[in-house]
């Protein structure tokens, strides 16, 4: 079998030019959480839509109660007393006062909101204990979003704070795209459930678990399948089965010499595959292909557990982004100091197993963790990021500034 080889970029650019967004269609809002926008949402009222009091107290004209004091209070006479989720019937006049709950709509007129608790609270006449000022305790229409201001831009993926917003601007569902349905396929004869007896010669599927949740972590819908082993027929049958639930099917392991030929086999009946040799440490052994009549994208990863892992975080995270309608699939690097000295090889990408921390004067800086072999999954739980080695690099000394792929948090340190 002749293998190409590629450069992560090269790999990463024709395997996302090769996949869509997936289908938009209008989502109810609960369910749309963790989606992606399809649309630009603009605002059919501003918000808030209408001049309101901030507290609980009486509307007035400032200029009535400017001079009045705990010692020289001033009476006006109560208008109308406003309950929650109605309005004033009448304007504000000179001496008078309207009660209003918080919240609730500014009687005309009115250019003050005295609290309750600077009143004596009557009903009728009321005594105003402190003084007020224009605008004061008043929220002014549009002050938050204006009058057909775009609210949720295209592309913006949607978590309860953007459902909150979409609500209030009087959406019951919002046109994105779905979660990805992504099927993860441990396959390998050597592979045994987890919680099963350990034999000699067998290996818990450790991988399945671990990709599965970080595709839910990623937002998406995950369905672990497996272990299964490395025969064909069963294989394709397997696989054909996953394909109406799938948007996305990602084999880990079976990309040994022997099972090269049962992956590559099922793919020609169904669809097509290309293996690559990626030049990276660890994870080069990659395939990317087409299953189905639906065409539905398949990725085979290795089966080791470290190269599994940065196989997500390098070309599956990505990937996904894509399918969500995500506008930037680009891995996001951070830029650190090495506390470590190490080598790496030339002419490939070097992914390194490292911990972040902060030194006194503030600066990020990372450390290699002892023991990067690809079968080490005690270190990869503790590994808080990765340090990305460029090709041409050979050498990294202490204090060297490097980028850094962060894992647990990529919006803050």
């Amino acid at each position: 079998m002749n293998i190409e080889t590629k450069t992560v970029e090269e790999y990463l650019s024709d395997v996302l030019s090769a996949v869509e967004p997936l289908e938009a269609f209008h989502i109810p809002l609960f369910e749309a959480r963790g989606c992606v926008s399809a649309e630009d949402v603009t605002a059919p009222w501003p918000l808030p839509a209408f001049d309101s009091s901030a507290v609980d107290g009486f509307a007035v004209l400032a200029a009535d109660v400017s001079a009045a004091a705990a010692d020289n209070p001033v009476t006006l006479q109560v208008l109308e007393i406003v309950q929650s989720g109605s309005h004033a019937s009448r304007s504000i006049q000179r001496g008078g006062a309207i009660r209003v709950n918080a919240g609730g709509p500014l009687p005309e007129n009115a250019d003050a909101v005295i609290p309750l608790e600077h009143t004596d609270g009557n009903s009728a006449q009321v005594q105003v204990i402190q003084s007020a000022v224009f605008g004061q305790f008043i929220r002014r229409a549009a002050e938050d979003v204006e009058l057909g201001e775009v609210v949720i831009k295209e592309g913006t993926k949607i978590d309860a704070r953007h459902l909150g917003l979409l609500a209030s601007v009087g959406r019951g569902s919002v046109l994105s795209r779905p979660r990805p349905r992504v099927v993860i396929i441990s396959v390998g004869d050597e592979l045994i459930e987890p919680g099963a007896k350990l034999e000699p010669g067998k290996l818990i599927d450790s991988n399945g678990l671990m990709l599965a949740a970080a595709i839910a972590d990623a937002g998406c819908i995950a369905y672990r399948v497996g272990p299964i082993p490395t025969d064909h027929e069963n294989l394709r049958r397997v696989i054909e089965d996953q394909l109406v639930r799938a948007d996305f099917v990602v084999t880990t392991g079976g990309t040994n010499a022997d099972s090269y030929d049962a992956l590559a086999a099922v793919a020609s009946d169904i669809g097509e595959l290309s293996f690559t040799r990626v030049a990276m440490q660890p994870g080069s052994a990659q395939g990317f292909g087409w299953i189905g009549d639906d065409r539905i994208p398949l990725m085979t990863i290795p089966g080791n557990p470290v190269a599994a892992y940065i196989s997500f975080e390098v070309f599956i995270r990505p990937v996904l982004h894509r399918l969500l309608g995500r506008k930037d699939s680009s891995l996001n690097l951070q830029s650190a100091y090495s506390a470590s000295a190490f080598t790496s090889p030339g002419g490939k990408r070097h992914y390194i197993r490292a911990l972040r921390e902060t030194d006194p004067s503030g600066n990020h800086i990372v450390r290699a963790i002892e023991g990067q072999g690809v079968h080490l999954i005690g270190s990869l739980a503790k590994t808080q990021c990765l340090i990305v080695v460029p090709d041409s690099v050979q050498e990294v000394r202490v204090g060297d500034k490097i980028d850094v792929l962060l894992l647990d948090d990529t919006s803050m340190w």
